[in-house]
């Protein structure tokens, strides 16, 4: 699978958890992810951050 596309998931999926459960989802869905691409670890992580800080 494509890195744009886990991303694009990832991003998906952190919008709707987080307008339901805020900022603990995306620290949830970070460690499912995670493990998942190894290659789209910093991507993932940069939005994680910015999720938890915004």
């Amino acid at each position: 699978m494509q890195c744009r596309v886990i991303i694009q998931r990832y991003i998906e999926s952190a919008l709707n958890g987080a307008a339901l459960s805020g900022r603990s989802y995306f620290q949830k869905l970070f460690y499912d992810f995670r493990h998942r691409e190894a290659y789209c670890f910093k991507a993932i992580l940069a939005i994680t951050i910015l999720g938890i800080i915004i």
